[in-house]
């Protein structure tokens, strides 16, 4: 199965809340053969796969109970398998303002819930595990980026950990090179939609820089970066930087060690 995609590079007529309700029709619209759709294209599937065997890997090393929140689980296909591939059973909980892709995630036996704000029965310092799996770059302003950045690290325990993959600005077989050669580089952004279809999303892409300096700021700590290929060698690992989109690895700080570092 494969998908023409047209792009335009020219936001400035929408408002972020235009972007923001955008994004929420497109995947609303997309939610009933996405499944199928990530399945039936190479790419997406061996991407993915890739992704989500890094995932496993990383929350394979946490304590239990493992509780896993992630933001923009669409219809939880992934988490659901990666759940199931761990030693000890997840507690899922997702965060999906689609409702198309929100009742599939519910169906799949997922908490779910429209924003990190309704999450108001979900004690801080609690968490496990954020997720972030090609959703971030749906927000549409630093705020909002940082924002649910700093929502995800208050939900999170000590040693917690935030892993998520961005589009990759670098990336020269992807869409972001073409930002770059328009003198846009520092816009970043892109509304996408599948030939043929009127429904259209927004996305951004990162630099590393970009990405890692959000995630510090939110109180992160960056203990790995990773290149995966998308549009060329799908699925590989440790690409060069400018051939894969960029897996993070972020960590929460114990508290104790917080606590030393304001008083040296």
């Amino acid at each position: 199965m494969k998908a023409a995609y047209n792009f335009v590079t020219d936001v400035d007529g929408f408002t972020p809340q235009n972007l923001v309700h955008m994004c929420l029709d497109y995947f609303d619209q997309e939610s009933r053969g996405y499944d199928d759709f990530d399945a039936g294209t190479t790419k997406r599937r061996l991407y993915c796969d890739a992704i989500d065997r890094l995932v496993i890997e990383r929350l394979a090393r946490l304590e239990s109970p493992c509780r896993v929140v992630s933001f923009g689980c669409g219809t939880g296909r992934r988490e659901v398998k990666i759940a199931a591939a761990l030693a000890t059973p997840a507690e899922l909980t997702g965060i999906e303002n689609a409702p198309g892709m929100m009742a599939r995630a519910a169906q799949r036996g997922i908490r779910t819930a429209p924003s990190l704000d309704d999450l108001d029965d979900s004690p801080p310092d609690r968490m496990s595990a954020a997720l972030c799996l090609w959703s971030f770059g749906h927000l549409p302003t630093v705020e909002l980026r940082l924002a649910t950045l700093s929502g995800l690290f208050r939900l999170l325990r000590d040693d917690g950990v935030l892993l998520l993959d961005v589009f990759n600005l670098h990336d020269r077989h992807e869409w972001g090179t073409h930002l770059l050669d328009a003198g846009l580089g520092e816009r970043r952004d892109v509304i996408y939609g599948k030939a043929g279809r009127r429904a259209t999303a927004y996305v951004h892409y990162f630099s590393l820089g970009e990405i890692s300096v959000l995630a510090e700021r939110a109180g992160f700590v960056v203990e790995t970066v990773r290149a995966v290929g998308y549009g060329q060698h799908p699925g590989r690992l440790d690409v060069p930087w400018d051939e894969g989109s960029l897996f993070l690895v972020c960590r929460k700080p114990r508290q104790s060690t917080e606590r030393k570092a304001l008083t040296l």
